[in-house]
């Protein structure tokens, strides 16, 4: 059995941080993502070799990525409001 942390307030606030940077990194790479499905889906809509309309799954796709987004936004912010 290994060495167990004491449970000090300094401790859990030091957990709260490190998973709030975590959620950070994690929103922040999805933002990206979504902005690139996004910027793609858009270029390929208006480009004049393509008249017609996003396929389903490209707006499946991007329907699917923003309520992901949407999850890890409510999630930060039930631990923002936790940590306060």
């Amino acid at each position: 059995m290994g060495a167990r942390r004491k449970n000090t307030l300094t401790t859990f606030l030091s957990d709260v941080i490190d998973d709030s940077k975590a959620l950070v990194d994690d929103l922040i790479d999805r933002a990206q993502d979504i902005e690139e499905k996004t910027r793609d889906a858009a270029t390929s809509a208006l480009s004049d070799e393509s008249t017609d309309s996003p396929s389903a799954d490209e707006v499946a796709t991007l329907k699917n990525a923003l309520a992901e987004l949407t999850a890890k936004v409510d999630q930060l912010a039930a631990v923002k409001a936790g940590a306060k």
